[in-house]
């Protein structure tokens, strides 16, 4: 593993989750209150990427995580 990747611990089922070093930017700015889009604009400014692009890397990332428990996604209503 790399120094910039993450190893998550899910605690229900002891399963392990490794995270690119995108991924755990992504993760790391999951917080509770931070938007998909602000995450977006977010890796845009830290890497210079295409916005688009990060946007969809965003929204992949958010909803594997979610699909494998490791987030709660509040939308809004």
């Amino acid at each position: 593993m790399r120094d910039d990747e993450a190893l998550l611990y899910e605690g229900r089922d002891g399963g392990t989750h490794r995270l690119s070093c995108t991924a755990r930017f992504i993760w790391e700015h999951c917080d509770g209150s931070s938007s998909c889009d602000s995450i977006a604009l977010k890796l845009t400014r830290n890497w210079d990427a295409a916005p688009a692009r990060d946007k969809e890397d965003v929204l992949t990332a958010v909803n594997e995580m979610v699909n494998n428990g490791l987030l709660e996604v509040n939308r809004p209503r």
